[in-house]
């Protein structure tokens, strides 16, 4: 889905006092971060942080997974989008965060993530840019993919599968 579609849905409804309000809310992060974070509204419902979290500054580092949108790279099953439907049939199905800021984070997208929302090598760039100390451990194929026919995504899957098990036991 393209991203006007993201930008359009999977928002909070905010009354006309409360987008005004909202509206100074990120005019002011946006001078404070020096960026424009009304933008952030692609894959991240952003209204719903302001509404429900709003006193809290973006500024003083990274948002919850609350508010998170089916096509953000690390959505996980702690979205309030998590099991919603899919127009596209099914539901959203968010990855699994776990670890600790101890002992070091991982990250879970789940299959049906890669196989409708996200690619693999695109997951793998954002993490490698946006999550340097999170491991991206990617599920397991369930059935596996070894026959003619396989599509273009699943022998990408297939291939990052291959690389990622050679660099474990590296």
């Amino acid at each position: 889905m393209s991203e006007e579609y993201w930008k359009q849905n999977y928002n909070t409804k905010l009354s006309d006092q409360e987008e005004a309000q909202f509206k100074q809310w990120t005019d002011a992060q946006s001078k404070a971060l020096k960026r424009n974070v009304s933008e952030d509204d692609s894959d991240y419902d952003i209204r719903g942080y302001w509404l429900n979290e709003g006193y809290k500054s973006e500024a003083a580092g990274h948002m919850p997974d609350t508010y998170k949108k089916p096509n953000h790279p690390t959505f996980s099953n702690e979205s309030i989008y998590h099991g919603q439907l899919d127009p596209k049939g099914g539901t959203y199905d968010g990855g699994k965060w776990s670890g600790n800021d101890k002992s070091g984070w991982t990250f879970e997208p789940t299959y049906r993530m890669l196989t409708t929302t996200h690619k693999v090598e695109d997951l793998k760039r954002y993490m490698d840019a946006n999550e340097k100390k999170v491991k991206l451990k990617l599920p397991r194929l369930y059935p596996p993919f070894s026959v003619d026919g396989v599509s273009e995504r699943d022998a990408l899957y297939n291939a990052a599968m291959k690389e990622d098990e050679e660099a474990e036991r590296n």
